[in-house]
């Protein structure tokens, strides 16, 4: 378990009483992070000085307001995020599966696209609920044929 910012605490008089964390998995053969929910800091430099490079990213990047940037990231800060850990792959999570925000479902994956592109970021893009294999990663941009 590695620290990730946020806050915690979902019931009254709970704030702050349990711990919040992302991971890093970690094998002979394989460097995994999982980002978890949280916002973007200096930590994300500082594990990747830490435990990168890794082989892939699993960052949170959606549901994402002004109101809450110190708990959800913008999709900017999630590919610097992906930056910052020294990531070969960034699997964008926390976009599309519920609407919590008042952004539209897709806005995220459209703008990590742009973003990764100009950045130079290798991005993974699987469908929800699609088996994959971290051998034959999917790019295919699935939620374009479900844009109205």
């Amino acid at each position: 378990m590695t620290p990730v910012q946020h806050f915690s605490g979902r019931a009254p008089g709970k704030i702050n009483s349990t711990l919040w964390g992302s991971w890093v998995v970690s094998s002979e053969k394989i460097k995994v992070y999982f980002s978890g929910d949280g916002g973007y800091s200096g930590t994300f430099i500082a594990l990747g000085d830490r435990y990168g490079p890794f082989d892939i990213a699993f960052v949170e990047g959606g549901a994402y307001n002004a109101d809450w940037s110190e708990v959800h990231m913008f999709t900017n800060e999630t590919v610097q995020a992906s930056i910052d850990l020294k990531a070969k792959v960034l699997f964008p999570i926390h976009w599309s599966k519920f609407d919590l925000s008042i952004h539209p479902w897709d806005e995220p994956i459209i703008h990590f696209s742009k973003e990764a592109g100009r950045r130079n970021v290798n991005i993974s893009t699987p469908m929800i609920s699609e088996v994959f294999d971290l051998t034959n990663l999917p790019k295919n941009p699935w939620w374009e044929a479900l844009r109205n």
